[in-house]
């Protein structure tokens, strides 16, 4: 398989795309894809460690025109609006997302990623939620992490 990845090698890919479920951020590359990488990362948000733009990230290839700002939000400093995770559309050319949350909600994040790392098998993981599932307002996009089940051909079908 690892020759329908190219030049990419282990690089996490990242496109665009809509589907019947909705719009999608996906996250996918081979079976041995630096998922490490993507959860140090997140680790890091847990710890309230900022913002991270992961389409500028040594271990993402980002295509489409893609941007996704990952965000730490302090809980503690709201104040006194409800802040809850989100994924937004935030820019005029509508490839531009950012992804907030709170620090335990990047916690639980990267386990999800951590449980895809430790499975030697093929498979993937939503870490955002659905839009139209809660009482919350929508999401923009629905954000996917895969490893193993797309070769690079998704980045050519799912062209903008």
């Amino acid at each position: 398989m690892r020759e329908k990845y190219g030049q990419l090698g282990r690089k996490l890919r990242m496109t665009f795309y809509e589907s019947s479920e909705g719009p999608y951020v996906m996250l996918f590359g081979p079976i041995d894809t630096e998922l490490e990488a993507l959860r140090d990362c997140f680790r890091t948000l847990s710890s309230g460690g900022g913002a991270v733009q992961l389409e500028e990230a040594q271990f993402i290839v980002a295509f489409g025109g893609i941007t996704l700002l990952a965000k730490c939000f302090d809980v503690n400093t709201s104040r006194g609006r409800s802040q809850r995770r989100r994924v937004l559309r935030s820019g005029p050319a509508g490839l531009t997302f950012v992804w907030s949350q709170s620090p335990d909600e990047w916690a639980i994040t990267t386990e999800l990623v951590e449980g895809l790392i430790n499975s030697p098998r093929a498979g993937h993981q939503y870490l955002s939620d659905y839009p139209n599932v809660s009482d919350y307002p929508t999401d923009d996009a629905i954000i996917v992490v895969s490893k193993g089940e797309f070769d690079d051909t998704v980045l050519t079908q799912n062209r903008q």
